[in-house]
């Protein structure tokens, strides 16, 4: 009995001490990476790239991002808002931008680019990309 007690004292202090200095790590594997900026508003309309536009069997739709403070950094969600809307830049000044009409408002940063497919509500690791 003394020795089952040990080697699961043992094994809890190991696991312990592998997720204080694995588990920021394991997390950032786990999670997509996005790159996410603000849109362009001209003439109270949006206008982002067309890579920040996805597509599924329902339609069109965008991802805005939202922060929260974690324990030790800021901790990042999506949410899906889908799009009415989709017309080529009709301005001339935002070569391979598109306008568009939301039927949310969107708020905040825009998601341009992801390494996972996501889904509304997601965790995720925001980069910043060139």
């Amino acid at each position: 009995m003394r020795k089952t007690a040990i080697v699961f004292s043992a094994l809890f202090w190991l696991i312990i001490i592998f997720f204080t200095f694995f588990g920021s790590t394991l997390y950032d594997i786990t999670k997509p990476s996005v790159y996410a900026e603000f849109p362009t508003e001209m003439n109270g309309r949006l206008y982002l790239p067309k890579s920040a536009i996805f597509e599924d069997g329902g339609g069109f739709y965008v991802y805005t991002l939202s922060a929260e403070t974690g324990f030790s950094r800021e901790i990042y969600s999506v949410t899906r808002h889908a799009v009415s809307d989709i017309q080529p830049d009709d301005t001339g000044y935002f070569s391979g931008y598109i306008r568009m009409e939301t039927y949310d408002r969107v708020g905040g940063a825009v998601v341009m680019k992801s390494t996972k497919p996501l889904y509304d509500g997601e965790r995720v690791i925001r980069e910043d990309w060139q």
